[in-house]
């Protein structure tokens, strides 16, 4: 509990170590300034370690060497040897691009009226929080004009009554 609100942190697939929780309350803090009615603030915080398929790889060749044509190598070995270094590099350049560890941070405010959620994902832990923590100020932020803005700017309201006159 800070500041008489609850903060609920969990984690998915990673362990949360109390530097990590004092770090998400901490950046978290700033969001209490606004003065709006909050009960309750969730994090999770995940990790996920997968295969991205837009990145899908696929390495396919058919070589026919006869003699020397089409500027091929003397030698069938030198040019299997060839294409083996380049078989090499386009597998270790496409496992570096298709293996990803993703950190997300989803946030939700529990507010007297309509909730707000914030999802953010990066490589690094540290900027998807600082992200998810900017999106969710963010929309306090402008929930908190528009409180005020209504406050500043009543519309007159109009009600039809017969009021007797003495």
């Amino acid at each position: 509990m800070t500041n008489n609100h609850e903060i609920i942190i969990s984690g998915s697939h990673m362990e949360l170590t109390d530097a990590l929780k004092q770090t998400v309350t901490e950046k978290l803090q700033r969001l209490f300034k606004y003065g709006e009615p909050i009960v309750r603030i969730r994090v999770d915080l995940a990790y996920e370690h997968k295969k991205d398929s837009k990145e899908d790889f696929a390495a396919k060749g058919h070589v026919e060497v006869n003699g020397a044509k089409y500027g091929a190598p003397k030698d069938a070995e030198e040019l299997i040897e060839v294409l083996d270094k380049d078989v090499d590099k386009l597998v270790n350049r496409s496992q570096k691009k298709v293996l990803k560890a993703q950190f997300i941070a989803k946030g939700w405010i529990e507010l007297k009226g309509n909730d707000m959620r914030a999802n953010e994902t990066s490589e690094d832990l540290y900027k998807s929080i600082d992200k998810m923590v900017d999106k969710l100020e963010r929309m306090l932020h402008e929930r908190s004009d528009i409180t005020k803005d209504k406050r500043k700017h009543g519309h007159k309201l109009d009600i039809p009554a017969n009021i007797p006159k003495h």
